[in-house]
């Protein structure tokens, strides 16, 4: 007993120890660093010159009394505990709006980005039966895009939604009798406004007629595009079958608007024409089977009123990767 005595003392004057050379000031253990658990704006893009709300909501787990203090890179802001009124300059630009917490002996700081855009004008992919596009490759051969008809593709509520059937042809050799499908929609708002382009299905493979079905659908494109603008999906495909739908595995499809320029190709010169690139990622993991299904990294120029105008494609399917490059040749809309 008198060993664990003496071992105890001895451990507790190690600890002491530790504690005096670390200089721990036993005033601010206790002391928290405040917490912003608000700090959020209705949107990520806003309109030059117009006044933003920014919300904001912060704590102090000490209770202690809180400051407030607000920045921004671009236009006028002053704020208080609850939030800030912001007014966004005048110019196109992405600005960046801090708050920054204290309570006098430690601080929380968070920031905000908001892109600063006028929007253009433009439908930038019109579906409707009967739209064409023509696209020549490097190697020559002609590649045929044609909106064919509509289907109603059922939702999970029970209810239906539009969806346009989009053909694909390939004049390349052992393609010419290859068709492919897909299925495409529009998103719109409460003002029947478009505000995304929705991928809800594809043939399984190239020339089958097999469908599956993306569950949630990909979005192509979200409106307004500006340059530096993300966004992504993880999903998960589903086969159509007669009898039950069967999953083929999931990914994610990720999407960033990279600049926004003039182009030219052979259908002529468009302004005002966003490069979307997208990085698609198809795998089946199984207990039974561990494998990737498809790798696509595409680049899609797109035009107001006229949609894909140039695209650029890297697909790896089976170990086997496949680039292509197909410039609008010409184009041919129907009600737009």
């Amino acid at each position: 007993m008198k060993t664990v005595v003496l071992v105890s003392v001895f451990l507790c004057l190690c600890l002491m120890f530790v504690l005096v050379g670390c200089g721990i000031d036993e005033s601010e253990t206790g002391n928290l660093a405040p917490v912003i658990t608000v700090f959020e704006v209705d949107s990520e893009f806003v309109y030059p010159g117009t006044e933003v709300s920014i919300q904001l909501r912060a704590a102090d787990l000490n209770n202690d009394p809180l400051t407030y203090s607000w920045a921004a890179s671009h236009g006028k802001i002053e704020g208080d505990e609850t939030g800030a009124i912001w007014n966004a300059p005048d110019e196109e630009i992405k600005s960046h709006i801090q708050v920054t917490v204290s309570d006098g002996v430690k601080s929380t700081t968070s920031t905000l980005d908001i892109q600063v855009w006028r929007g253009r004008d433009g439908n930038y992919y019109p579906l409707a039966v009967g739209n064409i596009w023509r696209y020549r490759g490097a190697d020559d051969t002609l590649v045929t895009f044609e909106i064919i008809d509509t289907i109603q593709i059922e939702l999970e509520d029970g209810n239906t939604t539009e969806s346009f059937v989009l053909q694909k042809t390939n004049s390349g050799k052992d393609l010419e009798n290859i068709v492919n499908y897909s299925y495409l929609g529009n998103v719109t708002d409460d003002s029947g406004e478009i505000t995304a382009i929705v991928q809800h299905a594809q043939n399984t493979t190239s020339g089958t007629e097999d469908t599956i079905v993306f569950d949630p659908y990909l979005p192509l494109y979200e409106f307004p595009l500006f340059p530096g603008k993300k966004w992504e999906v993880s999903y998960i495909a589903r086969l159509v079958d007669e009898t039950l739908p069967i999953i083929l595995g999931g990914g994610i499809d990720e999407f960033e608007v990279r600049f926004e320029d003039s182009v030219t190709v052979p259908a002529g010169i468009f302004k005002n024409v966003f490069e979307v690139e997208e990085s698609f990622q198809w795998s089946l993991r199984t207990e039974v089977h561990n494998f990737d299904i498809d790798l696509t990294v595409a680049k899609k120029w797109v035009a107001p009123d006229v949609g894909i105008i140039k695209f650029t494609q890297e697909q790896t399917r089976g170990g086997l990767t496949v680039a292509t490059l197909y410039e609008l040749e010409s184009y041919e809309l129907k009600n737009n």
